[in-house]
């Protein structure tokens, strides 16, 4: 429930002490970044989102304008992907496990990185 309420593409302000270290690895890395948004799988009803495949590209372009805009990951290495309600990470059978499957996951593609200089350790865990 930290990154994205119900419906909505606005990242929670918790969520930005996360993107820093985020940041930090992507930082010390080559390769494409794929940000890939999702949502659950109720129904979106918004006159603002036109179906659950537009919320969830609105997340991933929100988390790529945090990367790209406000953290100066270059441009060129970063794609913006929606992936609706696919691929969930829980069953959507409680409110939980919906919260769950909103979340925007980040990849690198092909990735090179410079194990020299030291990042802060993320959390294993899967974030919501």
């Amino acid at each position: 429930q930290a990154t994205f309420n119900s419906g909505e593409a606005e990242i929670k302000p918790p969520m930005l002490p996360i993107i820093d270290r985020v940041v930090d690895v992507l930082s010390q890395c080559s390769g494409d970044i794929i940000v890939a948004g999702y949502t659950d799988d109720v129904p979106i009803t918004s006159s603002r989102f036109r179906s659950n495949w537009d919320l969830s590209a609105a997340r991933a372009v929100s988390v790529v304008h945090e990367l790209v805009l406000n953290r100066q990951i270059p441009a060129e290495r970063v794609i913006a992907a929606g992936r609706a309600e696919t691929q969930p990470l829980a069953p959507n059978t409680s409110p939980d496990n919906r919260a769950l499957n909103r979340r925007v996951e980040i990849a690198i593609r092909e990735p090179e990185c410079d194990d020299s200089v030291p990042t802060r350790e993320l959390p294993v865990e899967v974030l919501p």
